[in-house]
């Protein structure tokens, strides 16, 4: 039987430091970095357009859980960096659930 998987995307600055982070959590299975909430197609380093770096987290969540994705995302994103770099924090969403608890766990974080 497969292992059931959820994947978390996620802008928060530069996107290896994040990367390595995340990989190292127990239930998350596979990391991946690249460009993402840009209208620019095709974005590389030396071309971004409006795109953020970003981490897509592959994640096992009878291990880990989206909510605790998120904690540890409110914990390393610098919330200081709201401008348009590519370096800017954005919490994307895969499905309607995702979307409802990354707006609650934002209400939370500016409480």
């Amino acid at each position: 039987m497969k292992k059931q998987t959820e994947k978390a995307t996620l802008a928060l600055g530069c996107f290896w430091a994040p990367d390595d982070f995340f990989s190292k959590l127990k239930g998350v299975i596979k990391t991946t970095v690249g460009y993402a909430g840009g209208k620019k197609k095709n974005p590389n380093y030396e071309d971004l357009g409006d795109n953020a770096e970003a981490v897509e987290v592959i994640f096992d969540p009878s291990v880990i859980s989206y909510i605790k994705i998120l904690d540890y995302f409110w914990k390393e994103h610098d919330s200081t960096i709201q401008n348009k770099t590519q370096y800017k924090s954005i919490i994307f969403f895969h499905s309607k659930e995702q979307e409802k608890i990354a707006k609650e766990s934002k209400i939370d974080q500016e409480k």
